[in-house]
């Protein structure tokens, strides 16, 4: 019922290298936003709290384009059962991707607000 790993290990070792190259891309990506959000606290920067922001937006977006490419495939596809499992599993990865930017997004502008509106108490 479930897909067997390619049997080839010429395959095997380019799949097992394309997954862990992508996987440290998007850390470092993540560790470069970490850096950038530490520095925009630290200064108290305007400016680099929007850049911090917009570069968490695009890379989130970023990644959503390599998952709305994919479609997830753990059952052959000879059997109902598992290609319908494939497509629920693919359409929820998708779901919940978009759902989370969506979540962050509205968190983002509340802080902003919030933000806002203690600066102006201030003054």
């Amino acid at each position: 019922m479930f897909r067997k790993m390619p049997d080839d290990p010429q395959r095997e070792s380019e799949l097992q290298r394309d997954i862990s190259k992508g996987i440290l891309e998007a850390l470092k990506n993540l560790l470069l936003l970490g850096a950038l959000k530490y520095v925009a606290d630290k200064a108290n920067s305007p400016v680099l709290q929007v850049a911090f922001y917009l570069g968490s937006v695009a890379f989130m977006l970023y990644y959503h384009s390599y998952l709305l490419n994919w479609h997830i495939s753990l059952f052959e596809a000879k059997h109902r059962l598992g290609s319908s499992l494939d497509l629920f599993l693919t359409v929820l990865v998708s779901v919940t991707f978009q759902l989370t930017i969506i979540i962050y997004l509205q968190r983002v502008v509340q802080s902003q607000v919030s933000r806002g509106k203690r600066q102006r108490r201030v003054r």
